[in-house]
Formats: structure tokens, C-alpha cells, sequence
């Protein structure tokens, strides 16, 4: 329905102002006063199976007087398939008896995702990115228990009820072996789920399909609710190709930028490296080296590519038999909340989550959207996450970051090493105003920390924070100045020692 697209589309992307009269003193109405807060998205699922009725909640806020490790232990168990298909889903898909309703509830999303009104593609595009991020972040945690954050839908449960008798699909194939979808008609449960020409049967109600009959298959696929476990096909669109020190400085590549910050190829020259490698019009350049080019500057990416050696990851569009664009329909929560481009905050946590370690980390980094100017983070108790964890998610902070908050209590893993990486990169937020890090019990941290925060905080920087007790710092800093005395450094100007000032030549 139209009007649910509206709906949803609201919640996602308002705010209201926070009352100052709500806040407890004068000084929480001083730092409250030009904040506002996002209306959240709560979501309940009803499953009727074997004539149980089972209510589901999923939502971004912790229910009242409930901890964070509780409420995703709750959220375990909600139909992750639903969330799916929120990922899949267009808002602008929507039906409406009205055609007029529905017109200008499009124009109303038009009018605030784009200057040009009559770019309604990307309009859409812009809605649709911020939904699916939406649901990506909703199923993050449970994602990196079961490993899922790159191929969300690489094996999926799906539940037919029992109105759904014509599943709306063609199965080609022969038991006892995996079944391949060859056919999806209209919008039939199949299409409506997310299942598309490619995909394998792999089990029906819990029995895996290679230890079936074929009379025992069509029993179980006769029956009302069944239970089938999709494997999505995965189609090899990267490829990384090398330019050594032989090859032209001139890689032979007309490259455009486009709105998701990628490479896209629109010439190659004759006899070049390029054609001779097999890259072609179209494809997509989107790293170097092993780094995203999202995060990196024209300057920055014109340097990488003119070096040797210089390894390219380029995204090619395969084409089946017939000549036709073969898509990947395998799902990734990173390629999701990356491609949120007017996404300007991040508040995010898995605190006390015992499955998150430094992959968690460098994969939340690879999603970071670039425009983000509020970053909070809380990996609170996760003790798996180690020192290359923290460099990666450094590496990626954005450059847009006004405000930015990370906590890393009773990561026992984390050394001198990840925060002065971490430090390091703070120098090129040039825009950062507010900075607050959280280091308690981190046994391993040294007064180093302070020092190498000191030394790379940007000047920009207004409100400082960096709390280490239960280190071997054992400290709390509450402001620059702090900072700089933790550090044991005094900075010179005009001959003068003045506790937390930068001299003119530094």
C-alpha cells in the first residue's frame, strides 16, 4: 500500500525537536538545545504455525528497564525473513485505489531527497537506500552471529501458510539432489519473497533434499505451511586486476565518477593495458589497492591508480546465454548501509555481544555511508575484538564527522597499538567538534593513548572525552586541556608554557 510506503518513509527519515523543558537542569537544557531525535521504527511479526499463534518484536530502541545484550537475545527469534524483504522492497511500488494519492505522496518524496524535482529515479533511489539500510542495521547483530553480514541471503528459511497453495515457481531438476528455480511467475509467493530464477532448493521441512525421495519431496511440498531453505546463486562479478611495473602509466581507462562514489568505465582504448586484460565499458572500479575508493579524494585515487604496481577490483556486469544481464541476488547488509548516502547519523551497538571480533569491526567499516556527520559506536564487553579490528574502523571514519563517540570498555584484546592507530586518523577530521572515547578496563593501555590523542586531535575539536580508569593509565580526561596534561606535554607560544595550546609552528 502507498499509504504504508508513506508511512514508513516518515518514520525513517523525520526528527522532532527534544523539549528544553523536558530536560532536568540548566546545563542538560544548554547541551540539549539544538538536538533532535529520530522517530523510531518498531515492527511486530505474527507467525501462526502448527496452530500456535507466536507475537515477534523488533525494534531500535531497548524496551524500558531492558539491557541491550537482553533485547537482542529477544530479537533472535524474529522472522528475519520479513526484514528481507523490506531489503528488496520499492516504496514507490506501493498500490493506491487513488492514483491522485499516490502521485503526491511520490512528488512529496521527491521534493525531499532532490533539488532537480524531475529526477524521480534518483529520488526513489535515495528513499529506497534509506529503508533498506534501515532494516540492514535491524538485523546486523543477528547477521554476525550467524555469519551473514556479506551474503544475508545466501541460505534462507522461507514459510509458505497455508494460503499460499501455488507457490509461483518452476523447479527444474531431480530428487535426491538440490532443485534450481528455473521460473517465477507474476507476483506470486516466490516473487513476493525474494526467490528468483537461479536459486536452489536445498531442504523442505527441516529434511535435506539429497536424502529425499521424489515422492517423499512432493509429499512435504504438497503440504500447508511448509518450510523451504533457499540457497541463494552467487554470480562472480569482482575481479582484481594487477598493473605491474611494466604496464603504462596510462592504464587505457576513461573513468566517471557516479553518485555512489564508484569508477564506472565509459571508454577503453584500443591496444591498451586495459582492453588487453579484459575490462570493458560499463564496468565498475571500486577499489585499490585492497581499499574501497568510496573514502578516497580525487587527489588521493588519480595518485593510487598513476603508481606500479597497483592492484584494480572492478565490479563486471555478466551476462547469461542470451546476452542479458545476469544479477547477483545474494544480499550484503554492508553494500546496503553504504549506499545511504543522505544518511548523516550512526548510532549503533553491540555491547556485550560475544560474536563480534575484528571482522565485525572492518565489516562495519566497509558500510560506513560517507556522508555521516554523528558516529557512535559501542563495542562495550566484546572482547574478541583485537588491535587490526580498530585500525580498520579507523581508516574508514568519514571525513564529513562533526561528532563522534566510541565505546570500547572491556575490549581486553585492544593494545597501544589500535589506539594510536585510531589517534592517527583523527587528524584528517578536519570538521570533528565533539570527541568522546571510552577505555575502561582495557588492561593493556598506557599513557602513550593520551599522547598520541594529544598529538592528533584536530583543532576543530570543542569537546573532548577520553576515559581510561582500569588501564595502566588509569586516568579520565574530561577536556583538551586534561588531555594534554595526561600526555605530559606542555606547548609553547611566544616563548610562553601554556598547559593545552598549540604553538603557531606546530
Amino acid at each position: 500500500r502507498i499509504w504504508c510506503s508513506f508511512e514508513l518513509y516518515k518514520t525513517i527519515t523525520s526528527t522532532v525537536d527534544v523539549p528544553q523543558n523536558d530536560t532536568k537542569s540548566k546545563r542538560d537544557k544548554k547541551d540539549n538545545q539544538d538536538k533532535v531525535t529520530k522517530l523510531t521504527l518498531d515492527i511486530a511479526g505474527v507467525l501462526r504455525e502448527d496452530g500456535e499463534v507466536r507475537v515477534h518484536l523488533i525494534c531500535e530502541e531497548p524496551l524500558p528497564a531492558e539491557p541491550k545484550r537482553a533485547k537482542m537475545v529477544r530479537e533472535k527469534n524474529f522472522p528475519h525473513t520479513l526484514l528481507l524483504q523490506g531489503m528488496t522492497r520499492n516504496l514507490e511500488d506501493g498500490k493506491c485505489y487513488s492514483s491522485q494519492d499516490k502521485e503526491r505522496i511520490l512528488a512529496f518524496m521527491r521534493r525531499m531527497h532532490v533539488e532537480n524535482h524531475e529526477d524521480e529515479e534518483q529520488a526513489y533511489e535515495m528513499a529506497n537506500q534509506r529503508l533498506n539500510a534501515h532494516f540492514a542495521l535491524l538485523v546486523w547483530p543477528f547477521a554476525i552471529e550467524n555469519g551473514l553480514v556479506e551474503e544475508f541471503n545466501r541460505k534462507t528459511e522461507y514459510l509458505a501458510t497455508g494460503e499460499d497453495w501455488n507457490l509461483g515457481m518452476k523447479l527444474h531438476g531431480k530428487i535426491p539432489e538440490v532443485l534450481e528455480v528455473q521460473e517465477c511467475t507474476g507476483s506470486g509467493w516466490a516473487s513476493n519473497s525474494g526467490i528468483g530464477p537461479g536459486d536452489m532448493v536445498v531442504s523442505i521441512n527441516g529434511e535435506d533434499l539429497e536424502r529425499m525421495t521424489e515422492d517423499q519431496f512432493n509429499e512435504q511440498y504438497n503440504r500447508r505451511p511448509i518450510r523451504l531453505v533457499i540457497e541463494k546463486k552467487k554470480v562472480a562479478t569482482r575481479f582484481e586486476y594487477l598493473a605491474d611495473m611494466n604496464t603504462d602509466a596510462k592504464d587505457g581507462m576513461t573513468l566517471e565518477r557516479n553518485m555512489d562514489l564508484l569508477y564506472k568505465v565509459t571508454d577503453c582504448f584500443k591496444g591498451s593495458w586495459a582492453e588487453t586484460v579484459g575490462i570493458s565499458v560499463g564496468d565498475l572500479l571500486i577499489g585499490v589497492d585492497g581499499d574501497d575508493v568510496h573514502f578516497m579524494s580525487q587527489e588521493e585515487f588519480n595518485q593510487r591508480r598513476s603508481k606500479r604496481p597497483v592492484r584494480f577490483v572492478l565490479e563486471k556486469s555478466q551476462k547469461d546465454d542470451s546476452g542479458k544481464p545476469v544479477k547477483d541476488t545474494v544480499l550484503s547488509l554492508v553494500d546496503l548501509l553504504r549506499k545511504d548516502k543522505s544518511r548523516k547519523k550512526l548510532d549503533f551497538s553491540v555491547a556485550h555481544f560475544e560474536d563480534v571480533d575484528s571482522n565485525s569491526l572492518s565489516q562495519l567499516a566497509k558500510a560506513l555511508p560517507p556522508n555521516l556527520e554523528d558516529l557512535e559506536l559501542s563495542f562495550e564487553g566484546c572482547d574478541q575484538i583485537g588491535n587490526p579490528g580498530l585500525k580498520a574502523l579507523a581508516r574508514k571514519f568519514p571525513e564529513e564527522l562533526k561528532r563522534m563517540q566510541i565505546n570500547l570498555m572491556g575490549c581486553t584484546e585492544l593494545s597501544d597499538e589500535g589506539i594510536i592507530a585510531l589517534a592517527k586518523e583523527l587528524k584528517r577530521l578536519k570538521k570533528l567538534q565533539s570527541f568522546r572515547l571510552v577505555c575502561y578496563m582495557c588492561p593493556d593501555l598506557t599513557a602513550n593513548c593520551f599522547r598520541a590523542l594529544h598529538e592528533n586531535m584536530p583543532r576543530s575539536v570543542q569537546k573532548c572525552v577520553v576515559q581510561m580508569k582500569g588501564t595502566l593509565a588509569n586516568q579520565d580526561c574530561s577536556s583538551k586541556r586534561e588531555l594534554c596534561n595526561a600526555a605530559g606535554g606542555h606547548h609553547r607560544i611566544l616563548g610562553v608554557s601554556i598547559p593545552g595550546y598549540t604553538s603557531i609552528t606546530d
